[in-house]
């Protein structure tokens, strides 16, 4: 079975649907991208969905963009993944669309 996600792209500067297997971590670490190994969900949105990020973002000197949200003390650098949750904290697809992304964060730079 697959989920649907979004991908925050900040190394094409895109935001574009993505289809993971429910289940294989392996899918959300190819999906982020840029040799993700640990990934981290810090945020968790009002409708379930929750914002997935490589937690060894800030130590790759070639990640030079990030997002910050409305709130946040800091921002989060890399390519990110929004994927929904059940209460039981299963993933499943995303409630978020496309259209609501680009409201939700501003891109910020390293320098």
């Amino acid at each position: 079975m697959t989920i649907k996600a979004i991908k925050i792209n900040l190394d094409e500067m895109t935001i574009h649907e993505v289809h993971l297997n429910k289940g294989n971590l392996g899918d959300i670490y190819r999906a982020i991208g840029n040799g993700c190994r640990v990934f981290a969900v810090p945020i968790t949105y009002e409708n379930g969905d929750a914002l997935y990020c490589d937690d060894e973002a800030l130590f790759n000197n070639e990640i030079t963009h990030g997002i910050k949200g409305k709130g946040w003390t800091y921002p989060i650098f890399g390519n990110c993944l929004i994927i929904g949750t059940t209460k039981t904290g299963d993933s499943t697809s995303a409630k978020t669309t496309l259209e609501d992304v680009p409201n939700m964060f501003q891109i910020v730079s390293r320098t």
